[in-house]
């Protein structure tokens, strides 16, 4: 377990290219270790992409989007059947 964490912590973008020949070793310690490793690898991708997306200066909160109707002025609910507030 702690060598996977370690191993973790050392792989970059430039070692996916190894990390996926390991994939097809005949060991099968070798590629349950290589995909775990590649699932976190693009994990923490997806994550860094989206918290740049976020951060993005073109982004803006829900809240400031106009014509959006404010939750105190909005007194039916969207559900059909369910009480107004």
């Amino acid at each position: 377990m702690y060598t996977l964490i370690a191993l973790r912590s050392c792989v970059a973008d430039a070692d996916i290219p190894l990390l996926m020949q390991m994939l097809s070793d005949r060991d099968h310690v070798v590629p349950l270790a290589a995909a775990n490793v590649l699932v976190d690898t693009d994990a923490r991708m997806l994550i860094r992409d989206a918290l740049q997306e976020a951060n993005a200066p073109e982004q803006r909160a829900l809240k400031d989007y106009p014509g959006q109707p404010s939750t105190a002025r909005c007194r039916r609910s969207p559900w059909p059947g369910s009480r107004p507030a």
